[in-house]
């Protein structure tokens, strides 16, 4: 017995992961969106919008890899791991922000 998972496990992780990033975006772009926020609200919301739309992104990108499109994808699975990597930098630098500003 391998340590390799059922076909179905994965398949099943990626769509959960995908639904949730898309909702979770839409949510936080809303956020963004909605009158009565003020900029740093703002600024979290499109940050954490951009990690969930990340997440749904790359979930996309490994469905249709799994369903046979592997070399097709080559950009996309790039522009995805951009998105992952720039709203992981907008979130730390908002913890930074935080954090220096908590030491003042």
């Amino acid at each position: 017995m391998g340590l390799a998972p059922d076909a179905a496990l994965p398949l099943a992780v990626d769509t959960l992961a995908g639904v949730c990033g898309l909702f979770n975006a839409l949510y936080f772009l809303a956020y963004l969106l909605a009158r009565g926020r003020g900029p740093t609200y703002r600024v979290a919301a499109g940050a954490l919008a951009l990690v969930s739309a990340a997440v749904a992104a790359e979930s996309a990108v490994l469905l249709a890899w799994r369903g046979g499109a592997g070399e097709a994808l080559d950009g996309a699975w790039g522009t995805s791991r951009l998105l992952s990597a720039l709203g992981a930098v907008a979130v730390t630098l908002l913890v930074l922000r935080r954090m220096i500003a908590l030491s003042d």
